[in-house]
């Protein structure tokens, strides 16, 4: 089945944020034109009503799954009369919560720049943890990195040493001998 949100606000790096406006108002409007105090209440528990219902309904459409990666995992339900915002909260006080646990933000015309701006505020600073993190991966493989060359430097170092020693040792062998065989050599022309 295809659902059609009533917009979608599309934002810089392939972003999207889905908004749906088909908020039921007729129960507002009973309200509103109600002369009696009871008839008003009556309407106004069946705005709430009305708003918590479309609030499944619009939760169980799922419109975050249509455009995986580019949307925030909630929809924003914008309510075009801010008094009727109002008048639902009223009446049910736990309906901004509720909305939030369905993946539902309500949202009016004074709210609507102000959540967006958020929205694009949250995913700049999720970006940004994104590149620190990248960052503090390859800082971390060069720190290792350079800790293996210092290790392998201070093979070769050793390995140098040992042959300087091997060196100075056979050097040392063979002036020796040459000195022996020199001394040899003088004590045979002594001798004759």
């Amino acid at each position: 089945m295809l659902f059609r949100s009533d917009a979608v606000i599309f934002l810089p790096e392939d972003r999207a944020i889905i908004v749906d406006s088909k908020v039921p108002l007729v129960d507002y409007e009973a309200y509103c034109v109600a002369m009696d105090v009871a008839e008003q209440e009556k309407h106004l528990k069946a705005h709430a009503g009305a708003v918590k219902r479309f609030i499944d309904d619009l939760s169980g459409k799922a419109y975050p799954d249509l455009l995986p990666g580019k949307s925030p995992d909630f929809t924003v339900m914008f309510i075009p009369i801010e008094p009727a915002f109002g008048a639902a909260l009223r009446a049910d006080q736990g309906l901004l919560e509720y909305a939030f646990e369905h993946r539902i933000v309500l949202s009016t015309p004074s709210t609507l720049m102000a959540t967006l701006r958020t929205i694009a505020n949250v995913w700049k600073i999720e970006r940004q943890n994104k590149n620190v993190q990248e960052i503090a991966r390859l800082g971390g493989k060069l720190h290792d990195d350079l800790a293996n060359f210092v290790e392998d430097l201070k093979d070769a170092g050793t390995a140098l040493e040992t042959a300087r020693e091997a060196h100075d040792s056979a050097m040392k062998k063979l002036t020796e001998k040459r000195r022996s065989e020199e001394h040899t050599s003088e004590l045979q022309s002594h001798s004759d």
